[in-house]
């Protein structure tokens, strides 16, 4: 499975959706967590915004994730958190370490799958 997480130091959920850069990628396969890959968005909220806020900026960062299953983020708005859902991709929020996020996520998608 595939999961993307915004950070702003690779150690840390802690980059709110909307204002990241960048999007760390994550393989996981059992217990076994693997960061295969960086990919570059524009943000569009915030003070450092590039692009405008507006339904094609979401849909573009959902482009770049789309092979996710999830996404775990510091924050994410109501508007982008119903893009993505409607893009198949979870907004999973957590301030947390990627690796504990990660196992959060696992664990609430187990429990949400029943079992």
């Amino acid at each position: 499975m595939r999961i993307a997480v915004t950070s702003s130091d690779g150690k840390n959920v802690n980059v709110h959706f909307g204002m990241a850069r960048d999007f760390l990628i994550f393989d996981v396969d059992g217990d076994k967590i693997q960061q295969t890959e960086i990919r570059s968005s524009l943000p569009w909220c915030g003070e450092d915004a590039d692009a405008k806020f507006d339904d094609d900026a979401i849909e573009k960062a959902a482009s770049v994730i789309s092979d996710c299953e999830a996404v775990l983020t510091g924050k994410i708005g109501e508007c982008a958190y119903d893009d993505l859902m409607g893009n198949g991709i979870l907004p999973f929020e957590s301030n947390d370490s990627i690796e504990n996020a990660i196992k959060t996520y696992m664990n609430y998608r187990k429990v949400a799958r029943g079992g």
